[in-house]
């Protein structure tokens, strides 16, 4: 059998939703050109990015029943949640199109918000971003670890002086590790699915943006000693667009009692500025890549005009505080 290369972090059947015959523009962060318009299998990608390290697997591989006994099973097991993510996406579609008057009616069902919670957290999850962030996490604390024992050892040594590399190979075991633990997958969508739901209705001209880790948050508490960023924090606000039109929003219950009235019901929004709000949380959020069906990047350019350190490559740095070293421990490869 052969192999697939061109292995997908957001899948095809999704970024469909963002083109037109399968074509869609692309604003790209680290280039930072104007935007270019592609094929939906050309973006949201990498080469064999779900393959399983050859070395790993061939320790591994006698402990999975032999329909695991693949490299890239993971990608293969992957295309059947797809397949059900996309149904669920279908539908929410549907029932928009067919239900007369949509407006304040019932988008979502509790089986709905079950299911969706799921696939939203494995898309959180399989994401290029999220590899990223996970990586960096283990990074840190390997480096930390390493620090304090050298300390332990050394008043005079000073953090960073020497380096632990982990073996970048092992980076998609770790991802791995999240994306196929059922505890940490229902974890994940429990949070998710607490929250208070809406599906906003774009009722504009400007099409919702999308992009390479879709589901994107904004943290409303001011961060003290601690983030308020995670999925569950006091405060949070995800989004996940699911067509030009058609956006799901997550608010965190006790800061955001105000949105209850509208919980899972179709909100119609006529603002341009929301709109913009919701684009622009994908441009703060993505990895690299910013996805239209159309060629309007207007908000793109007047960040560029008045805010161009938002249009930057992704600043991965984790921060820790207290330990012998400081208020802050921070350590950045990139």
């Amino acid at each position: 059998m052969s192999k697939v290369k061109n292995q997908h972090f957001v899948p095809q059947s999704y970024l469909k939703r963002f083109s037109i015959n399968e074509q869609l523009f692309v604003y790209d962060k680290v280039i930072n050109k104007t935007p270019y318009k592609t094929h939906i299998r050309n973006v949201a990608a990498e080469s064999y990015f779900y393959d399983i390290p050859e070395d790993i697997f061939n320790q591994t591989k006698d402990r999975f029943s032999p329909e695991y006994r693949d490299i890239q099973f993971v990608e293969k097991e992957l295309s059947k949640f797809e397949q059900k993510f996309n149904s669920l996406l279908n539908n929410l579609c549907a029932k928009f199109l067919l239900t007369p008057e949509p407006h304040f009616k019932k988008a979502l069902t509790s089986n709905d918000r079950e299911d969706l919670s799921v696939h939203l957290a494995l898309q959180h999850l399989r994401t290029r971003d999220s590899r990223r962030q996970i990586a960096q996490i283990n990074k840190t604390i390997t480096q930390m670890l390493f620090d304090l024992s050298m300390y332990n050892e050394d008043k005079n040594y000073k953090p960073g002086e020497y380096f632990v590399e982990p073996n970048p190979e092992h980076e998609v075991i770790d991802q791995l590790s999240f994306m196929l633990n059922p505890e940490k997958l229902l974890e994940f969508s429990s949070v998710l699915n607490s929250h208070i739901w809406f599906v906003g209705v774009n009722q504009t001209d400007q099409p919702f943006f999308t992009s390479d880790a879709p589901l994107v948050r904004k943290a409303h508490m001011p961060e003290d000693i601690m983030s308020y960023s995670g999925l569950g924090s006091k405060g949070i606000e995800l989004a996940f667009p699911v067509s030009n039109k058609l956006i799901i929003t997550l608010c965190e219950r006790s800061y955001h009692k105000v949105v209850e009235p509208v919980e899972n019901l179709f909100f119609p929004i006529y603002d341009l500025e929301v709109i913009k709000y919701y684009n622009s949380m994908q441009i703060i959020g993505c990895e690299r890549q910013v996805y239209c069906s159309q060629n309007k990047f207007m908000l793109v350019e007047e960040y560029r005009e008045n805010n161009s350190s938002v249009l930057r490559k992704k600043d991965y740095t984790i921060q820790v505080n207290g330990g012998p070293f400081g208020n802050k421990y921070q350590r950045n490869d990139d």
